[in-house]
């Protein structure tokens, strides 16, 4: 009698779940930003008609993935936000009906960068950010502080 009782309560907790059909989006990328968005876009839409309610992108999506170099040229790739990529995927997320979570490259302050996952809502707002405390190796700060503070670019004192 005991098992029978809880294979029921076990049964109509099963029925009760709600599901939610989650898409992850890697993809190849080249140096064109345009590129790389326009196939983003494009797997975006796929993902939605496939039923996708929640669709997470790659990190640093818009580009090709350059965290692991020190290299004073790629904070010119860097974003505010809002900006390009909320305001474009912002829209892809309304027209959808999805929520989508960007990873971007901000530049939150003149040199002042983070590594930054955005949330965007089904009506194309942004729902909120978690900014990581590290892009990439420091050129300049002590290991103790890079474990503390955001990264700066290396002509900031």
């Amino acid at each position: 009698m005991i098992e029978r009782q809880e294979s029921e309560q076990t049964r109509e907790i099963k029925t009760n779940y709600n599901y939610m059909k989650v898409a992850l989006i890697q993809q190849a990328n080249t140096a064109s930003r345009d590129e790389n968005v326009a196939k983003l876009l494009q797997n975006i839409r796929q993902a939605a008609q496939q039923g996708a309610e929640l669709i997470v992108l790659q990190e640093i999506h818009n580009g090709l993935y350059f965290c692991q170099t020190e290299d004073p040229a790629v904070f010119d790739q860097a974003e505010t936000i809002p900006g390009y990529s909320t305001e474009i995927f912002g829209r892809a997320a309304k027209e959808h009906q999805v929520v989508i979570v960007l990873s971007l490259f901000e530049k939150r302050a003149t040199g002042l960068y983070h590594n930054t996952a955005v949330v965007i809502e089904k009506d194309g707002s942004i729902a909120g950010k978690y900014r990581k405390l590290l892009i990439m190796r420091s050129f300049i700060l002590h290991p103790v502080i890079r474990v503390l503070c955001p990264y700066r670019h290396p002509s900031v004192n």
